[in-house]
């Protein structure tokens, strides 16, 4: 279990949005609206003020229904750092199951879309004290007193005379090992199943992603899965707010046409997605260009085919923004006290920017790639802005490269790839070094 207060994860919340102030956090995609991490530290300040008057303690419940947006992040969010337990739902789920997730979980509020509100009934929802909008937070329905949220911010306003700060960032103590959340599957047996995660779990994850540098300030997401969905919930919305990113949520069907859209405007520079968003992609860009006439004809001709794919392959990371880090099969360690990156043996890869600085090329450029005893015997393909410059072979009779013991092995680049299509120098090529598989 993380145990120091540095992997505690309300505290992470509570450094992200003093350390980020008024860096931009999200943004509902396609209308004007968007947070600084001061603005949704002060949202959650005032949810913190809605639960108290409905006495809301540690450990109880609160749901949480509908597309994705900034107010369901803020309604996650309050509820995890007041030491309550977020129930998210999915929003595509029929009213009966709902109902029955709310009064399974025992939820005493329900934060949820006015569409998704319209086929409910207060009556079948047992403990819940009230209902309130995620459009706008106004208050929908009730069983217990009234508090609508110009009560929340009048009350707001009382507690915070002279303005809300960073200082007022303050959360109390909850332990790592206590539940921070219960999702439920879809039910495909009957009923659904309630999934208990721990703090624990998800400040493993948060942790992970900033140092793997994936996340950091200023990086960019579209956070179109499902946020009830705890795979885009842990990276697109909880692992970048935890990093000082900026989320972009789309709360509308993620068509191929939307997608493509919002990641051209965007940039994001990271993308997490499932296996039928990127088919659809494909389907719709990459495919009509690969059926047609000439290029599939030169499809099938060997190192022809590899200009293409190339050509596709630029294209396609276009399409996606330009900006986004492929994610690698690889390993990172210290030998003799020197830092290193490798790929995976089998089918591994690593690719990172090679950057040049300067405009004249007299003796060509290369790509070193250092061995060591134990890497005898292995293969891997070297690649240059996707184009396959050499295989290579660890072997032991390389010249040492210093007294560290590491072997030294230089490929040079092609002049065909060193400069672009109008003759310029590149500045930077993309290297990859994938393992051959077996080795």
């Amino acid at each position: 279990m993380l145990t120091s207060e540095q992997d505690n994860l309300v505290k992470m919340y509570q450094r992200s949005f003093q350390n980020n102030w008024d860096r931009q956090a999200v943004t509902d995609y396609g209308t004007s609206f968007t947070l600084t991490y001061g603005e949704l530290a002060a949202q959650i300040a005032r949810l913190h003020l809605l639960f108290r008057q409905y006495k809301i303690r540690k450990d109880d419940k609160i749901a949480v229904m509908g597309k994705n947006c900034s107010n369901w992040v803020i309604v996650y969010l309050a509820t995890v750092t007041y030491g309550g337990i977020i129930v998210p739902i999915l929003h595509d789920f029929k009213a009966n199951d709902a109902q029955h997730i709310i009064n399974h979980s025992g939820a005493k509020l329900l934060f949820v879309s006015d569409l998704i509100w319209d086929g409910m009934d207060l009556d079948q929802l047992e403990e819940i004290k009230s209902v309130y909008s995620l459009q706008n937070f106004k208050l929908l329905a009730r069983t217990h007193k009234e508090f609508t949220w110009q009560d929340v911010e009048d009350l707001f306003q009382k507690e915070y005379p002279n303005g809300f700060t960073k200082d007022d960032v303050v959360y109390d103590e909850r332990d790592n090992g206590e539940v921070a959340s219960i999702n439920y599957t879809s039910g495909t047996t009957g009923f659904s199943k309630g999934v208990i995660t721990p703090c624990n779990a998800l400040a493993a994850q948060v942790k992970f992603f900033g140092e793997s540098g994936y996340q950091y300030p200023g990086c960019r997401h579209v956070a179109f899965l499902p946020l009830a969905h705890a795979y885009g919930c842990i990276v697109d919305f909880l692992g970048s707010l935890a990093h000082g990113g900026h989320t972009y949520f789309i709360g509308r069907t993620p068509s191929p046409k939307l997608l493509l859209q919002a990641f051209a405007e965007v940039k994001p520079t990271a993308i997490v997605s499932v296996p039928l968003i990127v088919e659809k992609i494909y389907k719709k860009q990459i495919a009509p260009q690969i059926a047609k006439a000439p290029v599939s004809w030169v499809m099938k001709v060997p190192l022809l085919d590899e200009v293409v794919l190339s050509k596709i392959r630029q294209q396609l990371i276009q399409a996606f923004g330009g900006e986004f880090k492929q994610h690698e099969n690889s390993t990172t360690g210290v030998y003799k006290d020197e830092y290193y990156r490798d790929a995976r043996p089998d089918n591994g890869f690593m690719q990172y920017t090679l950057s040049y600085e300067g405009d004249a090329i007299e003796s060509g450029l290369s790509v070193l790639c250092r061995f060591t005893t134990a890497d005898a015997g292995r293969k891997a393909t070297l690649y240059v802005d996707g184009y396959p410059i050499a295989n290579v072979h660890a072997i032991n009779d390389f010249t040492p490269a210093n007294s560290n013991g590491f072997y030294n092995v230089e490929y040079p680049i092609p002049a065909s790839l060193i400069r672009d299509g109008q003759g310029n120098v590149k500045k930077s090529f993309v290297v990859k070094l994938a393992a051959d598989k077996g080795t």
